[in-house]
């Protein structure tokens, strides 16, 4: 993860002033979609018996670029198909355009060993709409497609089909190819969202837990 970091940035530091180069695609989809998960994880559970200035390391070098990502000056579009999880989702979230498939997905599982989540992610969750962000990281439920669209997670939504299609059109003319954001229907999220703004807009974990307690089928 290291090197992957290391050669990003150094990319994006090169691009910066290259004037053959007008935007930047990330690509986190190819033909029958990939998982990117849990190697910050397996990082960090080698970093228990390791020097703990290696996850200090690791993390700032995963926010910097991060921040490269989010302040670049030329156009950044990120392609996502498959499930992602952890450092993928806070590179993804960076970019001003974010293209998934129907069957993309989005899932926050860090609470489930006890971290809070990373790359990036406590800054946007925090400012979805109904509180999702905060149901998200609790629940640690996927979010996928429209759903994610509809929260704010992506901007645009196309079949996997389509997608290296999209890819020589940014190419070729620029992420105004991909055209204004998408509004679109939420399969699950919109018809929840009602309920999920009122058991987890709480301020203590104990107050959540007593809305859900009050009558929530959750």
């Amino acid at each position: 993860m290291r090197t992957i970091r290391v050669a990003m940035t150094e990319a994006l530091r090169e691009w910066r002033e290259a004037r053959e180069v007008d935007h930047v695609i990330l690509d986190f989809a190819h033909p029958g979609g990939l998982t990117y998960s849990g190697t910050d994880l397996r990082f960090l559970a080698k970093c228990a018996s390791w020097d703990f200035r290696q996850a200090v390391s690791f993390f700032a070098a995963q926010y910097r670029l991060i921040d490269m990502i989010r302040r670049y000056d030329k156009p950044v579009v990120a392609f996502l198909d498959g499930r992602l999880l952890g450092g993928a989702i806070g590179l993804a979230m960076a970019a001003g355009h974010r293209v998934v498939t129907p069957q993309t997905g989005f899932q926050f599982p860090e609470t489930r060993v006890g971290l809070a989540p990373d790359s990036g992610s406590a800054w946007y969750l925090s400012r979805l709409r109904h509180r999702i962000g905060v149901w998200l990281v609790l629940t640690g439920t996927e979010l996928t497609g429209s759903d994610l669209v509809w929260s704010g997670l992506a901007t645009h939504i196309a079949d996997a089909e389509q997608l290296e299609t999209l890819k020589e059109n940014v190419c070729n003319d620029g992420p105004g190819s991909l055209g204004p954001p998408h509004e679109v229907k939420s399969g699950f999220l919109e018809s929840a969202s009602e309920e999920i703004e009122h058991c987890f807009s709480h301020e203590t974990v104990d107050g959540i837990i007593a809305a859900l307690s009050a009558g929530s089928d959750w």
